[in-house]
């Protein structure tokens, strides 16, 4: 099933965009994105599975996920990324 939507979560802006551009672009199967900040956001953990990475190298995962993201990445301090294809999850 592709996911499509999510539920914002209140005072979280960058988790929130986060969610919005991978899920609009890629059209997830599964996605998990946690917010390991100590205080505020900044680091976080995305685990995204997603027929888009099908032949891709973890490396080309990864660099398509940042140029997804290059609206926040400026405020994001760490993005921990694991990207799978459905057969691999």
């Amino acid at each position: 099933t592709i996911i499509t939507s999510f539920e914002e979560v209140e005072g979280k802006p960058m988790y929130n965009a986060i969610m919005s551009s991978i899920i609009t672009a890629l059209k997830p199967t599964d996605i998990q994105l946690s917010d390991e900040s100590e205080s505020g956001e900044g680091h976080f953990s995305l685990t995204v599975v997603a027929d888009a990475f099908d032949g891709l190298s973890p490396e080309k995962r990864q660099q398509l996920i940042s140029l997804l993201l290059m609206d926040v990445m400026s405020e994001v301090d760490a993005l921990e990324i694991d990207a799978k294809t459905p057969s691999e999850f």
